[in-house]
């Protein structure tokens, strides 16, 4: 019997799919299969990931909110202190709310996307310092991600809060 092959979008998955799989990797080498794309993953057969390797793997992670209230989310498996790489993400039962929103001009959509993910997580102002931390080993360790807010890249190359 044939092995099923899991593919996801990589903005579809739940907390769900992480307790199955604690490591899920981009399809990089399937992009040409039809519906798949850059944003495909599938579940990991490793155990934990060997190294920092922004792109290749999201890891799944405990989140600690600022008022000790307690989360499911994700990492990106890249350096801890490059929050561009980890971008952390929190899974809730209605979606996904990414902290690291990019680098974008700031315009309306800033305030709409922050405004429509704080709808989703409480209007809680003790959310903030969000903790990361993953639930399997990268590059020999588990990391530990501090999330300070909603952060975005300026033209300028500077990392500001937004919220």
């Amino acid at each position: 019997m044939a092995k099923e092959q899991i593919r996801k979008q990589i903005y579809d998955l739940s907390a769900q799919d992480f307790l199955e799989h604690l490591i899920w990797e981009f399809c990089s080498d399937e992009e040409d299969v039809e519906d798949q794309d850059e944003a495909t993953v599938k579940p990991s057969e490793d155990l934990e990931v060997p190294g920092y390797s922004p792109g290749v793997y999201v890891v799944a992670a405990d989140v600690t909110f600022g008022n000790g209230a307690r989360g499911e989310g994700y990492l990106y498996s890249g350096p801890p202190d490059d929050i561009s790489c980890v971008q952390p993400n929190i899974l809730l039962p209605t979606g996904q709310v990414n902290l690291w929103l990019g680098r974008m001009q700031y315009t309306i959509e800033w305030d709409a996307r922050v405004s429509s993910s704080m709808n989703l997580l409480g209007r809680d102002e003790e959310l903030f310092p969000m903790t990361f931390d993953t639930k399997t080993n990268v590059n020999g360790a588990p990391l530990k991600v501090k999330a300070e807010g909603f952060l975005a890249l300026t033209p300028e190359g500077l990392i500001i809060r937004i919220y």
